[in-house]
């Protein structure tokens, strides 16, 4: 009832929308589960050069004018940049034919340094939401590239870039499945189980 009142508040939701399955988009599975692992290790990447960043200015104003700037240079390119998210990932989907799959992918990448040069900067808050909106963007723009099993895709590549970001699968198959259709949990849950096999390399920078 809350969410009907309030739609711009649903984050998680328990749904069995349609998914289109088709050979074409079986075939491109494996695609998109290699650039969300390679997705993936490209955020931690940049989460380790956020953190050096953050250890070469001792002095916190410093740092917090430069978030702010760096916040404000976001804002102004796109709205989608801003925040962890977490309320703006439903709009985005619901605009991705409008916004173009070259508008999706920089918007991927782009978040996905805003993120981690902020938390260098002293942001406080977690990678979960953005580390899902990354992936969900540049899955949305894969999917535009590749019609086919839209659904399908965005899944495979936001649950292997999220497994790998996150670093516990099981926690991040138990989060997707309540962001995408029920239909998709076999799914998503094959891929978080497959990236659990994948060895992890020991995070340099862990982030506090």
């Amino acid at each position: 009832m809350w969410l009907k009142a309030f739609p711009e508040a649903k984050v998680f939701q328990i749904g069995f929308a349609p998914v289109k399955w088709t050979w074409q988009g079986g075939l491109l599975t494996p695609l998109a589960f290699a650039l969300g692992l390679a997705f993936g290790k490209f955020f931690l990447k940049f989460e380790e050069i956020g953190a050096k960043l953050g250890e070469t200015i001792p002095n916190y104003l410093l740092k917090g004018m430069l978030g702010g700037l760096l916040l404000g240079i976001g804002g102004l390119l796109s709205s989608y940049l801003l925040w962890s998210g977490a309320f703006t990932m439903w709009d985005l989907v619901d605009q991705a034919d409008k916004l173009g799959p070259v508008f999706l992918i920089s918007l991927a990448f782009g978040k996905c340094l805003l993120t981690n040069f902020g938390f260098g900067l002293g942001w406080r808050g977690g990678t979960i939401f953005p580390a899902i909106f990354c992936s969900v963007a540049l899955g949305l723009g894969l999917a535009l590239l590749l019609p086919w099993s839209r659904n399908l895709l965005v899944a495979v590549l936001t649950a292997a870039s999220v497994s790998v970001i996150v670093g516990r699968p099981k926690l991040v198959a138990l989060l997707l499945v309540f962001l995408f259709s029920l239909r998709l949990a076999p799914v998503i849950i094959l891929v978080c189980l497959l990236c659990e096999k994948i060895p992890q390399g020991k995070r340099l920078f862990p982030r506090k």
